[in-house]
């Protein structure tokens, strides 16, 4: 079994950051509040994906400064610490790419 791993440094372009897209399965009741989150105008972008049961959560971070370097970066989350973890969120990423290691598991 073939094993990826993320290769490459940050470029600190700031397009990790600029549109930060979280997707994840919820419940109904998490679904019924996202919705009122949406129809009340809060700062977030949510896009239902009905069919797989998913919603996507599209923003621009806060932190991001005017230099495209974070503002919070010695006491950033573990996710923007570990980002980019799947390929595809290498796709407008200039300084990350991932790479099979074979015969892992």
């Amino acid at each position: 079994m073939n094993k990826l791993v993320r290769i490459g440094e940050c470029k600190t372009c700031g397009k990790c950051c600029q549109q930060v897209v979280f997707s994840f399965k919820i419940s109904a009741m998490d679904a019924d509040f996202l919705r009122w989150v949406e129809l009340h105008n809060i700062e977030v972008l949510i896009q239902p994906d009905t069919d797989k049961g998913e919603f996507h959560i599209k923003q621009v971070c806060r932190h991001l400064t005017e230099d495209n370097t974070c503002g919070i970066y010695k006491t950033r989350p573990e996710i923007c610490r570990e980002f980019p973890s799947k390929p595809e969120h290498c796709q407008n990423c200039p300084g990350f790419n991932f790479a099979e290691l074979k015969g892992m598991s």
